[in-house]
């Protein structure tokens, strides 16, 4: 008990540095607050960032010292409380935009907040949605958080396929009114974050119907809660999904309505639009209502990138720390981070992280820039848009969640503790796979995207955008020992077009054997999955190499350093799929990335440091600034509500009658 109480003590009072981390700093061959300088938006906002950070480090709403402890009524209740805290802490920033609330919570708030869905889905598809009149109504109330919404969209019986939702929308002229109703158990809205038991207004899609015929899903603003009460409104019945794999502090929720009437203009009517007597008027392009849930993605690749940059941060420095070898007596074993396969397995992930980051401050300017046409009345980007970022999604969160895992089990047994920050985080990160589109489904869009680019290049129209190489020529470039970025894009160019080629001769296959287009196309998915792919893998590619391309990088110290990452992150991707990429030099890419792996880890502690994550927000004994991950163990297990007794009650109620009767 004296031992426990000294290492109690020891862990809580200021611990030193742990010397393997000092040494792995002091190898960095770049000013690190300059890179984090670029991550964060420039010196002036990062130095904003921290104000704020810190102002929450001493407020006790954010302490997360029972983090691991709480029941999930407990996290939701806590989780509340830190966003409502977060949004007047955001009220001194000069932004409060949608994007800024995000980026503040990504970077203040390590779990999902109840809010989230607010400002993700309700506030853009409002903004893009709304007609003029509606959005002077309804953005004052939303942006200042006097009604609080959601985005129900997913139904019990459909989700990702729109066009089946049930949930009916059916206009009455003579009251000028919809009246929304579930009619099958099926129809009910199953999902939907924020629904269960916070939002009071939710933006419903539903399939519009009036003058006796259906006109496909449209999006309806309804109020569901009394804003006094908060109680459910007649006719609706809400409440939550029940316990989930992660997401703990979200309300996930369901949402059934009973013949619920609501006036004419709660249908969003900025494109398409039904008059009073009833009259359906089309919108200009079949595309224009994916406004909000092209943002959404957007933003998904930004959040890819955030998880990645927590995950790596907990490894690579526990990697650092940790040493593990047989070696005589007295002499160190070896950090974890010197052996090669330590590297091969997390380095590529540091890689992605920063990939991840550059591809969404690109894929979210074009967001904008195409929102900015849609409002000049053009329309030309949407479809390539929505298409890259159909495929965007689905390679992003498949290698994200993947990668998460691969941080926990390059941590050993350790890993595996909560106390890592690892489990909780791959929980929560793992639905993105399947929210705001299932992923397979998302790629074989982004490929029937791909097949229609192909087709108009093939008839001499000159294809623009992430498409633009199914217009060019493409060929297998030189391997050589020392590639470039440039020609390794050149590669993923000439893989991607040959996999659409592949695309289709398989699809006229298919048809020359009788079957019909849809056949066809669900015989040739492997395929399609593969050609989406690849053109994901390539538009990040290009995106990272652009912004290598950039002055606010290319003038930098931390200019090499970050060109090693992008040439580790195109040689990765190509290693895992040699037999995709024409003349591949197999041999040649393996000894180039084997060289990458040991420069880059000279640099691995340094490079995650510039994400500059705090203690507080990792949560994780592994992954602190400090590196004193043994003593964090020791002391965040001492907080187990089982060491409250030195006897249990389930050992006194079951165990000790047993061990103490008379035989």
């Amino acid at each position: 008990s004296d031992l426990l109480a000294s290492l109690c003590l020891s862990s809580q009072e200021q611990l030193q540095m742990n010397p393997d981390l000092t040494a792995e700093r002091q190898r960095a061959a770049f000013q690190v607050e300059g890179l984090t300088h670029l991550l964060y938006g420039g010196a002036e906002r990062h130095a904003r960032v921290c104000q704020v950070r810190d102002k929450m480090a001493a407020d006790p709403v954010f302490n997360n010292e029972d983090y691991y402890f709480l029941s999930r009524q407990q996290r939701h209740f806590r989780a509340m409380d830190k966003v409502t805290r977060l949004v007047q802490y955001a009220r001194t920033l000069p932004r409060t935009d949608a994007d800024e609330l995000l980026t503040l919570q990504r970077h203040f708030i390590r779990e999902e907040v109840p809010l989230s869905l607010h400002w993700v889905m309700f506030l853009p598809t409002l903004e893009s949605q709304c007609s003029e009149e509606q959005a002077r109504h309804w953005l004052p109330l939303a942006k200042s958080f006097r009604i609080i919404g959601t985005y129900a969209q997913t139904e019990l019986g459909h989700g990702t396929n729109v066009q089946g939702l049930e949930t009916t929308a059916t206009y009455d002229p003579q009251t000028r009114e919809f009246v929304l109703h579930s009619p099958t158990l099926t129809s009910t809205k199953w999902w939907p974050g924020n629904l269960g038991k916070t939002c009071t207004h939710c933006i419903v899609m539903a399939q519009l119907r009036t003058q006796g015929k259906s006109h496909g899903t449209h999006p309806f603003i309804v109020q569901l809660r009394d804003l006094a009460t908060h109680q459910p409104l007649p006719g609706i019945t809400v409440g939550d999904i029940g316990p989930k794999m992660g997401y703990d502090t979200i309300d996930n929720g369901f949402l059934r309505f009973d013949h619920v009437r609501i006036p004419r203009d709660h249908m969003l009517m900025r494109f398409a639009q039904v008059t009073e007597d009833g009259a359906y008027v089309r919108p200009p392009h079949k595309k224009i209502g994916y406004g909000a849930m092209m943002y959404v993605r957007a933003h998904m690749v930004l959040a890819a990138s955030r998880a990645l940059q927590v995950a790596t941060t907990i490894a690579v420095r526990y990697a650092a720390v940790r040493r593990q070898e047989i070696v005589p007596h007295g002499q160190k074993e070896k950090q974890i981070l010197d052996y090669t396969m330590q590297q091969y397995q997390l380095l590529p992930v540091v890689a992605a992280a920063y990939a991840f980051f550059f591809t969404g401050q690109d894929i979210l300017e074009q967001y904008r820039t195409s929102q900015g046409q849609v409002t000049s009345g053009k329309y030309d980007s949407l479809g390539d848009l929505h298409g890259t970022l159909s495929g965007l999604k689905c390679f992003v969160t498949t290698l994200t969640s993947e990668a998460i895992e691969t941080c926990r089990r390059c941590c050993g047994g350790h890993g595996y503790s909560l106390f890592s920050g690892l489990p909780t985080l791959y929980a929560d990160y793992a639905p993105a796979a399947t929210y705001e589109g299932e992923n397979v489904v998302m790629a074989l869009q982004c490929a029937r995207h791909l097949l229609k680019m192909y087709a108009a290049a093939q008839k001499g129209v000159a294809v623009t955008g992430a498409t633009s190489y199914l217009s060019c020529s493409t060929t297998a470039p030189q391997y050589t020992a020392q590639m470039s970025l440039p020609a390794l894009i050149r590669a993923f160019e000439h893989r991607a077009k040959n996999l659409v080629e592949t695309c289709v001769k398989v699809l006229q296959g298919c048809i020359s054997r009788g079957q019909t287009p849809q056949q066809a196309a669900n015989s040739t998915a492997i395929e399609l999955v593969r050609a989406a792919t690849a053109h994901s893998e390539l538009f990040v590619v290009k995106a990272f190499a652009a912004a290598l391309g950039k002055p606010s990088i290319a003038s930098k110290d931390f200019s090499a350093p970050l060109q090693n990452l992008g040439l580790l992150f195109a040689l990765h991707l190509m290693e895992k799929s040699p037999h995709e990429f024409e003349k591949l030099n197999l041999t040649l890419v393996r000894e180039q990335l084997r060289d990458l792996l040991a420069v880059v880890r000279d640099q691995a502690v340094a490079l995650v440091d510039a994400f500059d994550i705090s203690d507080q927000y990792l949560c994780s004994a592994l992954g602190r600034k400090d590196g004193n991950v043994y003593e964090a163990l020791f002391e965040m297990a001492q907080r187990e509500p089982l060491n409250e007794h030195a006897v249990v009650p389930a050992v006194q109620a079951f165990l000790l009658p047993r061990l103490t009767a008379k035989l």
